[in-house]
């Protein structure tokens, strides 16, 4: 058994030689491995390459942990975006904007994703009517990032 590229044996596990042809795989003891940061071992007959026999060994052979990158937060979550409007002559602030950013489905607890305006010095200053594109960064608490954009209007005047 080798740990492969991406993994490590876990503490006390063992690398098993010589199993001999015909040896049920009930006897022999899997080693545990753990996955590198970012990443998670395939489940099933994906775990181990040559796939694991199921019943009996058959031949002799070495055994390769299989992994694959673990889905990062911007890989389960979609963020949700509400437009924003402003009344002529009213500054667009960046909590105007990163208010209107949801994350559905986020657990509430613990620490929460990071909204931010990706250039502030571009918010509508509300002396020009018309529609805004605000882009926006979600910065996850694994550190994956998902990019939205805001929609800003700006009314006419009354004038």
């Amino acid at each position: 058994f080798e740990a492969g590229e991406n993994g490590k044996f876990g503490e006390g596990a063992k690398t098993v030689f010589d199993v001999r042809e015909g040896t049920p795989v009930s006897e022999v003891t899997v080693p545990a491995v753990t996955a590198n940061e970012g990443f998670v071992q395939k489940s099933g007959a994906d775990a181990w390459s040559p796939a694991l026999p199921t019943d009996t060994f058959t031949a002799a052979g070495t055994y390769v942990a299989q992994y694959e990158k673990a889905a990062t937060d911007a890989d389960k979550y979609e963020p949700k975006v509400e437009p924003v409007e402003k009344t002529y002559g009213e500054p667009t602030t960046a909590d105007d904007v990163t208010s209107k950013v949801t994350v559905p489905g986020y657990p509430t607890d613990g620490e929460q994703p990071k909204v931010t305006v990706d250039d502030p010095s571009k918010l509508p200053d509300g002396k020009t009517p018309g529609e805004y594109d605000v882009p926006v960064t979600v910065t996850y608490p694994d550190g994956s990032t998902d990019t939205v954009t805001v929609k800003v209007t700006v009314d006419k005047s009354d004038a």
